[in-house]
């Protein structure tokens, strides 16, 4: 049994010396994102990394000052933590609640305990989570958008049929989401009158590239047979009113330059720390209030 561990972790180490640039970086990714930790090292690959992690953080050290800080605890219990009926399965379904989702409300963003509890979990996960779904959703209006407009000049059909596979795909990922929304609670999901839009363009994107798909024919638009004159109409109405919207904004950008040339400041003025040397200046923003 020790000689197969010991081939295992030889073979291990072999990997890790021929994938060396590599494979620090997947190993820094995974142990910032805790999906690894220093104490569960039950392989050649953690325990060189974390070993070697060690001797550069112990020699970096012994060239920084370092200044004593102050670390504050919010208050919350089982705020930033998952439960312990938490079932993973279950969340695929149906999102479960947390104490955070439950009591949460407009007065947390006064506290300071609420903003630092906030900023953690949008730098935790929250802004990982956003930029996630937001590459999705660019990912499926660049894919349809290209399958449906760009013509057979540019592109050929088997990657137009591929381009509508990944709208579906990418489609149904984001009506996963809408429907886990609307699972969770659906008072809430029919206040958001945006929810429903989102849902339209989730299932209109899905349903228009399995029907090209199966139709091989996109001059014959029947997915947009009963609501495309109200298209045709809006981008009528778009291109007569296009001038007149391009001299409207040249006249309102000139406006905010304007006042904004006027309302400067006659100096540098720091809004981070109150400053008494500019009370005369009546753009001062200090002396806007009481």
């Amino acid at each position: 049994m020790i000689w197969i561990w010991l081939i295992i972790y030889v073979i291990q180490a072999l990997i890790t010396l021929l994938t060396l640039p590599l494979y620090f970086a997947i190993f820094y990714i995974l142990s910032k994102y805790n999906f690894i930790n220093n104490i569960y090292t039950l392989n050649a690959f953690s325990i060189f990394y974390f070993y070697t992690e060690f001797k550069i953080s112990k020699i970096l050290k012994k060239n920084l000052t370092t200044t004593p800080t102050i670390t504050f605890m919010i208050p919350y219990i089982n705020f930033v933590n998952y439960s312990k009926d938490y079932n993973w399965f279950l969340e695929l379904i149906r999102p479960q609640p947390s104490p955070f989702t439950e009591t949460i409300n407009r007065n947390i963003y006064k506290t300071w305990n609420g903003e630092a509890l906030i900023n953690f979990k949008w730098n935790a996960y929250g802004k990982y989570y956003y930029a996630m779904i937001w590459i999705l959703l660019m990912a499926l209006l660049g894919c349809f958008t290209a399958a449906a407009t760009i013509s057979q000049q540019f592109i050929n059909e088997e990657v137009r049929k591929q381009l509508f596979i990944a709208s579906i795909i990418l489609g149904s990922i984001h009506l996963i989401f809408e429907i886990r929304q609307f699972c969770y609670n659906i008072t809430k999901w029919f206040y958001n009158f945006w929810n429903i839009f989102d849902i339209i363009a989730y299932v209109l994107s899905i349903y228009t590239s399995i029907y090209w798909l199966q139709t091989n024919d996109r001059n014959n638009n029947k997915a947009f047979e009963y609501f495309g004159v109200y298209f045709a109409i809006i981008i009528s109405v778009g291109k007569k009113i296009f001038s007149f919207l391009l001299v409207l904004f040249i006249i309102i950008i000139s406006f905010a330059h304007a006042f904004y040339i006027l309302l400067s400041p006659k100096s540098e003025i720091s809004l981070e720390q109150y400053n008494t040397n500019n009370n005369d200046d009546p753009n001062n923003p200090w002396n806007l209030a009481p």
